[in-house]
């Protein structure tokens, strides 16, 4: 079963992302999905003739778990995504703006924008429009869309932890120049106690439902930090002193 979602993965995302036999998990019985250890295709993103090309990076672990509790009293039914300790590296794309580099940049472009639509569903064409619903059937099949949609995300809970994002740029800088934003943790899941929102989304003297079905998520983040990084030494405290002299001035802090 692992071989075969092995090959599935590669064949849809194997250009991006490289993850290595065994690392790979898949059990349909308890609906889980795990992957371990995803290391990014750098070339895949590179010489793309963008302001900032990704030129590496990991996703240590990625786990799925669709959790169906439905013949239970009380059961109910969750999508868990959790996603730990990810790094991307991003780095200043460079060229010397030749009519063959740009050329070349330019298809590259093109080629990785098709291979992304590739990996979404073709959608069948429809007969004939002149048979698609109108009036009050066609608000019943939006109201029912939109049910659907907040429904599904009321089952989403995702869970983010160790995510870091670094710019690199040696190339177009005189002095190495990097930055980056870490964030310790997110967490983003539906608020299902309806007494806590502000608002229903429903407007008087009107029975639509204006308001975007998805608008009672909620995101919590903890622990971001900014920093950067001019290839200079920093002193934020002032010089350690040695020997005897630094006992003493220990002493002297601690009483």
């Amino acid at each position: 079963m692992d071989a075969i979602i092995k090959q599935f993965f590669d064949k849809k995302v194997g250009d991006f992302l490289k993850v290595d036999e065994g690392n790979l998990h898949v059990d349909a019985a308890t609906g889980q999905f795990l992957s371990k250890k995803a290391a990014i295709v750098g070339h895949a993103f590179d010489s793309l003739h963008l302001p900032l090309t990704l030129t590496g990076g990991f996703i240590d672990e990625l786990s799925i778990h669709l959790y169906l509790d439905v013949f239970n009293p009380g059961g109910n039914v969750s999508l868990q995504i959790l996603i730990k300790n990810v790094c991307l590296v991003f780095g200043a794309h460079t060229t010397d703006w030749s009519y063959s580099h740009v050329k070349q940049c330019k298809s590259k472009l093109v080629d990785l924008v098709m291979k992304v639509l590739e990996l979404k569903p073709q959608k069948k064409n429809k007969a004939a429009e002149d048979g698609s619903a109108t009036g009050w059937l066609s608000h019943v099949q939006t109201r029912l869309k939109q049910d659907l949609m907040k429904k599904v995300a009321e089952m989403i809970e995702v869970n983010i932890s160790n995510f870091h994002v670094r710019l690199e740029d040696s190339k177009t800088q005189a002095v190495p120049f990097a930055c980056g934003f870490k964030l310790g943790y997110c967490a983003v899941f539906a608020n299902e106690d309806s007494n806590s929102q502000r608002t229903t989304g429903t407007w008087r003297h009107t029975v639509d439902n204006l308001a975007d079905p998805l608008f009672s998520q909620t995101i919590v983040a903890r622990r971001m930090s900014i920093y950067w990084d001019l290839d200079q030494a920093h002193r934020h405290f002032p010089s350690i002193p040695s020997g005897w002299a630094w006992k003493k001035t220990w002493n002297e802090i601690i009483r």
